[in-house]
């Protein structure tokens, strides 16, 4: 039998195309950009360089974080090349400020936030930095994903309150924290406080009690067209004012 050794370069381009996406886009980069010509092209296209996922899902459902080798060779070599072209990234929240610092990311709207916890997005969001900023003025989607509960619903419900009422660009939010199966909740104690939304239209949130979701639900988020929640307790007499219901639903 006549064995043939089929080089990379050999392959169509079509193929090669298939590769890549098996591959994947951030492992696709950091392996071709800058290899030759013909194949730093293919890394580069927009569907390669349109959304960047820095996070891995092992099969027992454990988050992968990238290296501090491969994160170096991104933030130096690769997203500076590639920055004009990102418009999602999936980020670990500890790498999160080496790579939103790495470069300016003029079309970037999507986030998602792998290994949340709310102290650090909080600390992040009040420094007013650059990272504020992109947050505050062109991140439209917002997605958190934590592998287990790490934070009370004290400091969940004080990071969701800060995107409310300071990200008003956000359409949609996420804050249903994913694969945890011991979930955070948000409960607003103090209801005097104000807040509200012309442009979100989706919210995917967990809360204490069915007075929490009806504060969430009274017309200040006036935009507001899908709504999936969580409600850890319902008291009988949250459901006695059958007419605010009513209303809050007919509304939204």
């Amino acid at each position: 039998m006549n064995c043939r050794t089929v080089h990379l370069l050999d392959l169509r381009d079509e193929i090669l195309l298939i590769l890549l996406k098996k591959l994947g886009s951030v492992d696709a980069l950091y392996s071709l950009l800058n290899v030759n010509k013909r194949l730093d092209q293919m890394a580069r296209s927009i569907d390669n360089t349109n959304s960047l996922n820095f996070f891995n899902i092992l099969s027992n459902d454990q988050f992968l974080s990238m290296n501090n080798v491969q994160l170096d060779g991104f933030c130096n070599e690769i997203l500076p090349q590639i920055h004009h072209n990102i418009a999602a990234l999936t980020l670990d929240i500890f790498s999160m400020e080496r790579i939103l610092l790495a470069c300016k990311y003029p079309n970037l709207t999507v986030i998602v936030l792998t290994n949340f916890l709310p102290d650090i997005l909080l600390q992040r969001l009040r420094d007013r930095s650059s990272i504020a900023l992109l947050f505050y003025q062109q991140i439209r989607h917002l997605t958190v994903k934590s592998e287990k509960e790490m934070f009370t619903s004290q400091s969940f419900t004080a990071v969701c309150l800060y995107i409310l009422i300071f990200c008003q660009n956000l359409s949609y939010l996420n804050m249903n924290q994913w694969l945890i199966t011991t979930h955070s909740y948000f409960s607003i104690r103090n209801r005097s406080i104000d807040i509200s939304s012309s442009n979100l239209h989706t919210l995917l949130i967990n809360v204490v009690t069915f007075d929490d979701c009806l504060w969430l639900l009274d017309g200040r988020l006036g935009q507001l067209r899908s709504f999936t929640v969580r409600v850890l307790k319902i008291r009988r007499s949250e459901m006695n004012n059958d007419s605010q219901v009513r209303r809050i639903l007919m509304k939204n």
